[in-house]
């Protein structure tokens, strides 16, 4: 202290520059990856239900779309529903099982979409690709480890309950 009014330190003073690096370690995943393959998800879902409404009584009309549509909803659903009833704090890795699925069914949506013939439905698939690619930039120093300002490091968290 350098008067009786200043507070003492209690700690140690910190090296030069300490403070202004942070340096951390997230396994969140891609936020981009994993809120598309939720919607993915959702997709699946109304294009099977729309499917259902179209074939006569409540009959599934079986084409080689619906069929990977339906395998990719019902694994995913048979590996969340397990945990849907936990009542104990659930973690990360729960999801992990169902994950594979979602993400199975974003790569399976955007392969469809490449393939179209429509300009729209490529540009939707590559547009995906895009984003999923610079999120995985944008958060990797944030999976490595990586050396960040405190405002760039605050900058990738965009929820309090990731940091």
């Amino acid at each position: 202290a350098l008067n009786t009014s200043e507070p003492v330190p209690l700690n140690p003073p910190l090296p030069r520059g300490m403070g202004q690096v942070v340096y951390d370690v997230h396994a969140m995943g891609n936020p981009c990856l994993w809120w598309l393959s939720t919607a993915a998800i959702i997709l699946l879902l109304l294009v099977l239900v729309q499917r259902l409404l179209e074939g006569v009584g409540w009959k599934l009309p079986l084409t080689p779309y619906t069929g990977i549509a339906l395998y990719l909803f019902l694994n995913w659903l048979a590996n969340l529903l397990p945990w849907v009833r936990v009542s104990r704090c659930t973690f990360l890795y729960h999801y992990m099982g169902a994950s594979v699925f979602s993400g199975l069914a974003l790569a399976w949506l955007v392969d469809c979409w490449l393939s179209s013939k429509l300009p729209q439905h490529k540009s939707a698939g590559a547009t995906v690709i895009v984003m999923v690619l610079l999120a995985f930039v944008f958060w990797l120093p944030i999976y490595l480890g990586l050396p960040l300002s405190p405002e760039t490091y605050q900058l990738r968290m965009w929820f309090r309950s990731w940091i």
